[in-house]
């Protein structure tokens, strides 16, 4: 094994009752919310933008929605996090955290920073 080069082995997670953190808005943000509920996952999303509105949309038991900025001491008690900032710098700082707290990161169009990958979340057909 070379460089970057990962090499990923396949698993299936049971999120029942776990924890996982959602971090930016978006699209992609929302799908990976609305898997992450349906896997039985207690869902916190975290977003400043008006994106968070189509998150918003999924309200339901076990999402927890915080229109705010990312701070550190977000991923404690995570299992998992996602991250959709496209701030590099910001990113890091997820990803320093996740590593620090032992919770699994994925950061959307990094798989370098990320521990794991999402399957699913490339846009539909007609999405940007």
């Amino acid at each position: 094994m070379t460089g970057d080069t990962h090499r990923l082995l396949p698993v299936l997670l049971d999120m029942s009752g776990r924890q996982a953190v959602v971090l930016g808005g978006g699209v992609q943000s929302a799908r990976a919310v609305r898997d992450l509920l349906a896997s039985g996952a207690r869902v916190t999303v975290i977003a400043g933008g008006p994106d968070e509105r189509e998150i918003a949309a999924q309200a339901t038991e076990g999402l927890n929605l915080e229109t705010r900025g990312y701070v550190r001491g977000d991923l404690l008690g995570a299992s998992v996090a996602a991250c959709f900032f496209e701030d590099e710098e910001l990113c890091n700082a997820v990803v320093a955290e996740a590593s620090a707290v032992g919770c699994m990161v994925y950061v959307a169009g990094a798989p370098s920073l990320s521990s794991f990958t999402m399957v699913g979340l490339a846009p539909d057909k007609g999405e940007s």
